[in-house]
């Protein structure tokens, strides 16, 4: 489904822009949609409106599983087929999607290929064999990338266990807290002093395994400086590595059946950070909960030491404003980047988790990673847009919203910057915002639709997100449903010959 045909109003009568970077407004008029079918046209507001309903996406989930009991998944699953599988996704395999890129190049909006396949915690893991199969379409993905000049997006939870990467998330905690128990100074340059009296405090014995606290200590060390840096002990220490002495077994660490599970993850992810590096396929790693998200910006710094080099940026992560810390934790990474040489690359989102996140806290009573209201969340989204306009020479960003006020104030740091309008490129979800996303490339700036793919019995998951995400932007697609209505009404009229 896609707009045409845009009303240009100068922006003094302009009460509700888009972009005032353009140069004036620009507002969405029913005739936005004169070009789609009536049927598509009512699907897709239906669609939308239902999505809307808080208290109906909050239960989604238990209700697909009461349907699948009730009438079975091949029903079930066939009206999803003809709702939200007909409004989010563009088919079932790389071969059905073609139609879809066609129809967004033919208005200069680029694609990111989105094999729509995620784990959850209240999941039973699949097996390795299905995870190695996801390799595989993840792969094709990146073929059909290539040929059409498109980025992919991949969860890492598609890939390996969601509750051994909650486990490797909680490991790195205890190695950071490590870290800085032991830097007593608080300066980030860890003493030979700190370290053995660090190493006493764990009742380890220091000469254990015929390998010394100093000999260990020169091992950290990698830039022999004479002290133990943040980032020298955050690779020695790395959850997937497997300790070589005793001595080393005060480090936190995973058991050996779950460290060989972490390296076959961190495999599958090299197969297909290879494969796009060869093919120059940008690869868009999604972010995901908070209580293993530390595990995939782990292995997303690794993947970017690796390929992001000479300029490219190949890996991108992904970080949520929604949490508390996004501003924090983005400046740590991108200044990472600019010492080590790399080039950083994120997509940056508001969030899509929200209720779980607060419920999870809750329930085990740790505090809300969350920002309490949607103000907070706005503020922090400028914290972040504004860390990457002062760092364009080191860092990409997609900016991945619906939400146009965000959007107006990226394009119009943009422009009091001087800064090239693709710098910055945007993102919306297929089946959303379209109104957006043509307004934006209608303007000259680099705009993208997720264009999601795959089986509908797993993509389900997927979907039912891309319902709850929608109920809590109601304020961008209650425009977007009301110009549909008015588009709808005026045919219905036109039937009976009246003119609206």
């Amino acid at each position: 489904m896609w707009a045409v045909g845009w009303r240009w109003v100068p922006r003094g009568r302009c009460s509700q822009r888009l972009l005032s970077a353009v140069g004036g407004g620009i507002v969405p008029t029913p005739a936005a949609f004169a070009n789609v079918s009536t049927p598509v046209l009512a699907r897709s507001c239906f669609v939308l409106w239902l999505c809307s309903q808080t208290w109906l996406t909050k239960r989604a989930m238990k209700g697909l599983r009461v349907a699948e009991s009730l009438i079975g998944p091949r029903i079930t699953h066939a009206v999803l087929r003809r709702t939200l599988f007909k409004q989010f996704v563009a088919g079932e395999s790389v071969d059905d999607i073609g139609g879809s890129i066609a129809q967004l190049r033919s208005v200069n909006v680029k694609c990111i290929l989105d094999y729509a396949v995620e784990d959850d915690l209240q999941q039973a893991p699949p097996s390795d064999a299905e995870w190695d199969a996801n390799v595989k379409s993840f792969l094709e993905c990146i073929k059909a990338a290539n040929k059409h000049e498109c980025h992919i997006a991949l969860k890492v939870t598609a890939l390996g266990s969601p509750q051994l990467l909650e486990q490797t998330t909680r490991l790195l905690s205890k190695i950071w807290n490590m870290y800085h128990s032991f830097n007593e100074s608080r300066n980030g340059h860890m003493t030979r002093e700190e370290f053995h009296k660090g190493i006493g405090s764990t009742g380890i014995e220091v000469d254990a395994g015929g390998l010394t606290a100093d000999e260990l200590f020169d091992r950290i060390d990698r830039e022999k400086t004479g002290t133990i840096e943040v980032l020298d002990w955050i690779l020695f220490a790395a959850p997937e590595r497997k300790p070589e002495h005793p001595i080393e077994m005060f480090i936190p660490h995973l058991e050996e059946p779950k460290r060989i599970q972490l390296q076959k993850i961190l495999e599958r992810l090299d197969t297909i950070a290879t494969a796009a590096s060869q093919a120059k396929v940008p690869v868009l790693i999604d972010a995901e909960h908070t209580f293993f998200q530390n595990a995939i910006d782990h292995v997303v710094t690794n993947l970017q030491r690796k390929y992001n080099r000479d300029g490219a940026a190949i890996i991108s992560g992904t970080y949520q404003a929604y949490r508390v810390d996004c501003a924090r934790r983005l400046k740590v990474d991108i200044d990472r980047a600019k010492r080590e040489g790399f080039r950083f690359a994120a997509k940056l989102v508001r969030g899509a988790y929200m209720s779980e996140e607060r419920a999870r806290a809750a329930s085990l009573g740790y505090p809300d990673p969350i920002h309490k209201d949607r103000e907070s969340t706005t503020g922090e989204v400028y914290k972040c847009m504004d860390l990457f306009m002062n760092n364009t020479a080191h860092a990409d960003l997609m900016v991945a919203s619906h939400n146009a006020k965000s959007i107006e104030y990226a394009t119009q740091r943009i422009d009091d910057l001087k800064l090239p309008k693709n710098c910055v490129k945007f993102a919306q979800l297929l089946g959303m915002a379209d109104h957006v996303t043509l307004t934006l490339s209608a303007a000259g700036y680099a705009t993208y639709k997720y264009v999601p793919f795959g089986p509908i019995g797993k993509v389900v998951p997927y979907l039912l997100r891309r319902a709850e995400e929608n109920s809590v932007v109601t304020v961008g697609t209650t425009l977007e449903r009301r110009l549909m209505r008015q588009e709808l009404w005026k045919r219905v009229l036109r039937v009976f010959g009246i003119r609206s």
